[in-house]
Parts: C-alpha cells; sequence; structure tokens
C-alpha cells in the first residue's frame, strides 16, 4: 500500500481514541465549548489528509511532525479525560519509548503485543472494581506501539535507503570517473613503453630521460587510484570473494610481462617460481591485487637494487605461499606491528617525497584475510623487506579462520627451521 494511504488508516483509530476520551469523563460528557470545536477540528484533519499529494508523506519532514502531534494529542487526551491513573502513564510512556528504540518492526509489533498482556496482568490482578474504561486501556497500549513502531521504522527505513541511493550515486561516479581516468593513463603508457623500445625510430638522451619520467609517473598515478579505489570499496561495502580456477603460471606470467614493461629507476624485478605450480581456486583480481601492491611498494622504496617476486607450492599444506623481497631502506622494528593499519607510513620523511597515501598495505591484509591466508612481515633497517602471503589452494567461507590461523603457524615454523 502507498505510504499515504497507510498513514490515514493508522490515524483514524488514533483519532477516534482521541475523540471518546475528550467527549467523555468518568461516562459523562464534557461541556467545555473548546473541546467541542476542537473534536470536528481534529477528525477533519484526517479527511483533509487525502487531499495532500503522496511525494509529501514519502518525507520524515512531513509524517514525522505529524506523529508527534498526534502523540501530544492523544496525551493531552488522556490528562483531560482523568480516565487513568499512573500505572497506566508508566506503561504508555514505556511502550512509546520501547517502540521509537526497536530497530525492525517485527520488535514493535512484539512489544504491541506483549504490552497489553503484561499490564493487563498487573491490572486485573491488583484491581478489584472495573469498569468500561478499565478494559479499553489494554488495546489502547496495543493501538498506540503498533502507530509508533511503524512511524519509526518508517524514518528509520527512509534514512538507511537515503544513504543507500548516496551511497550508490557516490559509487556509480567513482566507477565513471575511475574508468574515464584509468583509460587515458594506460593509454599514456603504453605509448610511452613504445617510444622507450624504440619502436618508432631512436631518441637521444634527453628524449629517452623524458619518457621514462612520463611512464615512471603515469604508473604511480594509476596505481595510486587503484589503491584509493580498492580501500574505498573496502570502506563502503562488504566484499565477496569471485572464485575461479586460476593458472599460477600463466597468471605470474602476465604480471611479469606487466611489469617487464617499466622498470622502476634503476631497481630491477626478478622473478623466481616452478613452472609447475598448480591451479588453485580463489578471487584473481584480489591476489593481482595483493602481487602489485607488494611490487609496487617494493620498487617505490628501492632506491637502486631487486625487487624478487617468488611463489611456491606447500602440497603438505595444501597452500601457496608468495613472497615478495625487495634490498630497499627496510622498515625499523617499532614500525612492524602497524603498517597493516589503514593510512600509516612507517617513514613519512621519505613518503611524502614519494606518491600514496599508506593504504596499500592495508588492502594487501585485507584481501589476504578474505581469501583464507595470511600476510607476514620480515625486515631490518637499510637491508630490505620480505612480505610473505600465504593462501588456500581451495578457500570456503567456514574454514576461513581456522585456515588462516593454520597457515600463520606453517609459515613461520618453517622460517624457523630455515634459520
Amino acid at each position: 500500500m502507498a505510504t499515504k494511504k497507510i498513514v490515514i488508516l493508522l490515524r483514524w483509530p488514533v483519532v477516534i481514541v482521541c475523540v471518546y476520551l475528550l467527549l467523555y469523563s468518568s461516562g459523562e460528557e464534557f461541556e467545555s465549548a473548546p473541546v467541542h470545536v476542537l473534536i470536528p477540528l481534529y477528525l477533519l484533519s484526517n479527511v483533509a489528509l487525502n487531499y495532500v499529494h503522496q511525494r509529501f508523506f514519502e518525507s520524515p519532514y512531513f509524517y514525522v511532525p505529524l506523529v508527534i502531534f498526534d502523540i501530544l494529542f492523544l496525551t493531552a487526551s488522556l490528562i483531560l479525560s482523568g480516565q487513568t491513573g499512573t500505572d497506566f502513564y508508566l506503561a504508555y510512556f514505556s511502550v512509546i519509548m520501547l517502540a521509537a528504540l526497536i530497530q525492525d518492526f517485527r520488535g514493535s509489533v512484539a512489544v504491541a503485543i506483549l504490552a497489553p498482556f503484561i499490564y493487563g496482568y498487573f491490572l486485573f490482578a491488583n484491581t478489584e472494581v472495573f469498569d468500561s474504561a478499565v478494559f479499553l486501556r489494554i488495546p489502547f497500549l496495543f493501538l498506540v506501539a503498533i502507530f509508533c513502531g511503524y512511524f519509526t521504522q518508517l524514518a528509520r527505513t527512509e534514512r538507511v535507503s537515503s544513504l543507500a541511493r548516496n551511497s550508490q550515486v557516490k559509487s556509480e561516479l567513482l566507477n565513471i570517473v575511475s574508468h574515464e581516468l584509468r583509460t587515458p593513463l594506460n593509454v599514456i603508457i603504453g605509448s610511452a613503453w613504445v617510444l622507450k623500445e624504440k619502436k618508432l625510430g631512436e631518441m637521444n638522451a634527453q628524449q629517452e630521460k623524458t619518457v621514462d619520467m612520463v611512464m615512471k609517473n603515469s604508473k604511480e598515478l594509476l596505481e595510486l587510484l587503484n589503491t584509493i579505489l580498492e580501500a574505498y570499496k573496502l570502506g563502503t561495502s562488504p566484499l565477496r570473494v569471485d572464485r575461479e580456477e586460476i593458472d599460477l603460471g600463466a597468471f605470474l606470467d602476465g604480471l611479469k610481462l606487466y611489469y617487464g614493461m617499466a622498470p622502476a629507476k634503476e631497481t630491477t624485478v626478478t622473478w623466481d617460481y616452478p613452472s609447475d605450480l598448480p591451479v588453485v581456486k580463489t578471487d584473481k583480481m584480489k591476489l593481482k591485487v595483493i602481487l602489485q601492491n607488494l611490487i609496487n611498494n617494493g620498487t617505490k622504496f628501492t632506491e637502486s637494487g631487486t625487487v624478487t617476486v617468488s611463489a611456491r607450492h606447500i602440497p603438505s599444506a595444501e597452500r601457496i605461499e608468495f613472497r615478495v623481497s625487495d634490498t630497499g631502506r627496510g622498515i625499523p622494528k617499532e614500525s612492524l606491528p602497524n603498517i597493516f593499519e589503514m593510512f600509516y607510513q612507517a617513514d613519512k620523511s621519505m613518503t611524502r617525497s614519494q606518491s600514496g597515501v599508506g593504504l596499500g598495505l592495508f588492502i594487501v591484509k585485507s584481501f589476504a584475510e578474505m581469501l583464507g591466508g595470511t600476510v607476514a612481515v620480515e625486515s631490518e633497517p637499510n637491508r630490505g623487506s620480505t612480505f610473505i602471503v600465504c593462501i588456500p589452494h581451495r578457500w570456503s567461507a567456514k574454514d576461513k579462520g581456522q585456515k588462516a590461523l593454520e597457515f600463520d603457524r606453517l609459515c613461520f615454523s618453517e622460517e624457523i627451521l630455515r634459520g
């Protein structure tokens, strides 16, 4: 049903109850002229709502003040009637409070059903003489609970829907902007690579330097864009794991080709993995993001040296271990416990001269855990760092936590045995 019809239907019992309370006080009619004027006006207010446009009922700025007015009018009618005592006011306001606080409409219905029974039990247990007004109190509490509960949930649902719409608009806008940025950046990187490889002719030293600078900054901008997008997705909505069969050898060959196009500065990216790596079932895109972030970090903080990407199969543990090692500055010991936190930067003086906002390792850890794996780090200042990622052959949500603990234990036990 349309919100307009529900509002009008829910108000009719409230209006009728208020009219009854104002007309009768201990069984006798009010003689006050203002009350006789107020009653038809209140009845006509609900009739008039039929002529209000539907769009007003879809806004909490319209129906919330209306509900507040009805509750105040109902309370005033109770007071003027003089037919209730302190115990009923306590039950009345408790029902209103519970109906407003409960997060689900089913809870409001439960309150509406239980409140009359609980109040009725105490009422009949402590009252010896009954009149007709006493029996009307029980359905009255049911009516109040349903009335307040419905409008509370309506306002809450409207707020959630509004937030969801805003989030969807932001996501769509971000996807459009990211696509429009990624496309020209990839074209720039590809064109720069063609020039660097001298496919279009020879270049002098200055031209080669300029092409290297274009390629380097374009890649850093693309990496930063990808990192921000992944962090945004992690923060705004739960991500699902899209499992698929992956030939790890072909997968690493593709990454190797990508990083072979544009070596960073004087850093060399080397690859060490056997040709007989197994086929695994995991999320290909998340695994790719994990390795890319670790390789990008290694090349970013290694001015001159080597970044080594290795992979090995451990059949006994049914897992794959990836290692990304560099010969860069390394990470201070006191910073190691915090490096996977969002926006954390171990060496702020250096990161200010480098691209990055401290999101890469946060994404690595989040994605590794989503895949049922773990990530660990070994590092010494001025001697480089090694990041170790372990993921299972076949991941399932039910044993994700236990698998992660087992992988973590196996990773470190093997490192101890290696010395």
